[in-house]
């Protein structure tokens, strides 16, 4: 015998729709959690209010972008709720399932909670890690550089770095505490690469030129010669590597720049005000990254007395023999003098 109310929805048995699909036969009525009694007089129908979260789990680290997965009876609205503010609401599917995309949240500690009418899950305690992020400080895009050169950049403190040439990994570095890095590279052949820094999700790449190798840089200066006396201005010249910046200095004061030929000559007038006495003539040269000092010599400013003994005067250093012809010249004014008296 059927009781008053099988299903217990308040709806006597003898009243239920015994046949809802109105197909004319009662065999067929629709039984919902297929336990083999049909809902109409299943009191386990419609199922209790039910809703759980699958992930993510308890002290997982996520990002500031993760998918909240869980179940639900069929057809239920569930609402999301991230740090006790809805976020948003998903319907489960014909098997239970949901999930909802959470975007943006800062770094941190974060609670997710999933709800239904009469059922509630969480919190599930997270935490949000900070975006990977990475970026190249030198060399820079479209530089040239050597063979041998060094990566430098930022990241996130701590996050280890993986710099690649090409599609070969050149090495990794660690970035301190305040976020930066660096790393040698070595031994690459001539030509356009690309090199590329990845932490994590974030990677950023710069395509340099690695310059044909010139050998060791070469300087030299040819004129003055070391212990010359100088009269300024004078012009100081040398040889360098081809293409080269050469820098002289004085005393280690910057003169003058300028870059050597095809040749490799170049010359620097040299006008300074220098007092007289020794001083030291400098040389430098720089091509690229590459920086080689030459050797210093010694040169000598003549003071005015000097000067002037070694470029005119009397022709005559002190100390030396009269000059005779001078002597007798003088000599014969004086005689004629006497004469015309």
């Amino acid at each position: 015998a059927l009781d008053p109310d099988d299903d217990g929805d308040g709806v006597p048995t003898i009243d239920e729709n015994a046949d809802p699909n109105g197909d004319g036969n009662p065999d067929d009525a629709l039984d919902s959690n297929e336990n083999g009694t049909p809902d109409y007089l299943d009191a386990t129908f419609p199922p209790a209010p039910a809703v759980g979260i699958t992930a993510p789990a308890e002290g997982d680290e996520v990002g500031a972008d993760f998918t909240v997965t869980g179940t639900a009876n069929p057809g239920d609205e569930v609402a999301i709720l991230v740090d006790g503010a809805e976020v948003g609401t998903v319907t489960a599917d014909d098997e239970g399932n949901w999930s909802f995309d959470v975007t943006g949240l800062e770094p941190g500690a974060h609670t997710v909670e999933a709800t239904t009418e009469g059922a509630a899950a969480g919190p599930v305690n997270v935490t949000v890690l900070a975006a990977d992020e990475v970026a190249i400080a030198a060399p820079a895009d479209g530089s040239e550089v050597s063979a041998d050169f060094t990566v430098s950049g930022t990241a996130n403190p701590g996050a280890e770095v993986t710099v690649t040439i090409g599609d070969a990994e050149v090495g990794t570095a660690t970035a301190d505490d305040d976020g930066n890095w660096t790393l040698d590279v070595t031994g690459q052949d001539p030509g356009e690469v690309t090199v590329t820094a990845t932490n994590g999700d974030a990677s950023e790449s710069v395509t340099v030129t690695v310059a044909e190798e010139m050998g060791e840089l070469e300087v030299e200066i040819t004129s003055p010669s070391a212990g010359d006396d100088v009269t300024l201005p004078v012009t100081v010249t040398g040889t360098a590597t081809p293409g080269a910046e050469v820098e002289i200095t004085i005393d280690g004061k910057v003169i003058g720049t300028t870059t050597a030929d095809d040749d490799g000559n170049w010359s620097i007038d040299v006008d300074e005000d220098l007092e007289p006495g020794d001083h030291d003539l400098g040389v430098s040269v720089k091509l690229g990254d590459d920086e080689v000092t030459g050797d210093t010599i010694t040169i000598n400013v003549p003071d005015d007395f000097d000067s002037y003994y070694l470029t005119g005067g009397c022709n005559q250093a002190p100390g030396a023999p009269a000059d005779l012809g001078w002597l007798a010249l003088l000599g014969g004014l004086v005689f004629l003098r006497r004469r015309r008296r």
